[in-house]
């Protein structure tokens, strides 16, 4: 961190020695793209607004794993009897799948979208031994995040 000329600086002397490509700065409407979040600023209403979104990384997960577009769902989970529903456990291969799209929806309520954590910290219960409720419960919250695949982090 430091003034762009000192950054300038420091990057010249980087590239000196090393083969590094040449650095790009967060400005007006110039989004940077690091770990799969797109960090932007701009100004409105004469304040500076920043933002960073995942929707790009989160609608090639959910293309992917073949959600599709649905209507609005309110929240990812709506309760907790769905997790409980049906106590059924999935076979290797379900299992395998879920534990894959548990993976991902760690990252994404570990990174911007918080709305999905308390849904994705019940659903991790189930890792080990899988169900055919909590399957359930994930599609519910897969179907969410399909429906607010947009939501910016606005600061």
């Amino acid at each position: 961190r430091g003034t762009r000329e000192d950054s300038e600086k420091f990057y010249k002397e980087l590239g000196d020695r090393f083969d590094v490509k040449d650095p790009t700065y967060l400005e007006d409407n110039n989004k940077l793209c690091f770990v799969g979040c797109d960090i932007g600023c701009q100004v409105r209403n004469g304040k500076r607004w920043y933002s960073m979104d995942q929707s790009v990384a989160m609608e090639a997960f959910l293309e992917d794993v073949g959600v599709a577009p649905t209507s609005r769902i309110a929240s990812p989970m709506p309760n907790n009897t769905l997790l409980t529903s049906r106590p059924e456990p999935l076979n290797k291969v379900e299992s395998k799948i879920f534990r894959s799209q548990m993976g991902s929806l760690n990252y994404f309520s570990h990174t911007l979208r918080y709305d999905i954590g308390y849904a994705t910290s019940r659903l991790s219960q189930f890792q080990s031994n899988p169900t055919v409720g909590a399957r359930l419960a994930l599609d519910r919250v897969l179907k969410y995040l399909r429906c607010t695949s947009d939501y910016p982090l606005l600061f």
